[in-house]
């Protein structure tokens, strides 16, 4: 599902900094819809789009937005207002990263950086001795 900005907005949505993303998506309909590709390239974000048949590209984005969606609820029509639906979305995705333990890790994304980042720095400081 893409929510795209009425008109009157985007001017608002140019003056913001987008250098930096570039998002990835399969071939789905929303995403190769004339409205969509123009407004990505009004904003100068670059589009990275799987091949045609070819889902192990986007493998682990598949992966987080089934589980994602599935933890979110699939009954978008619940939300009242835009802003209820960002808000459930903003609250999932802190549970994603700091609370829902991922399968492969055996815990979260935070605590697995958390170590990372800890094991990193001790190791530095063993072997620059």
């Amino acid at each position: 599902m893409v929510f795209l900005p009425e008109r009157k907005e985007r001017k608002h949505l140019k003056n913001q900094h987008f250098l930096s993303i570039m998002p990835h998506s399969d071939q789905g309909i929303e995403y190769c819809s004339r409205e969509y590709q123009k407004l990505m390239n009004f904003l100068g974000v670059k589009i990275s789009m799987s091949k045609k048949a070819s889902p192990w590209e986007n493998g682990y984005q598949e992966s987080f937005f089934d589980n994602f969606k599935t933890d979110l609820g699939l009954e978008f029509d619940r939300f009242n207002s835009l802003g209820e639906f960002v808000e459930a979305i903003c609250q999932q995705l802190y549970y994603y990263n700091h609370e829902r333990i991922q399968l492969a890790l055996k815990m979260s994304p935070l605590k697995f950086k958390q170590r990372y980042y800890q094991n990193h720095q001790l190791n530095t400081c063993t072997f620059g001795y």
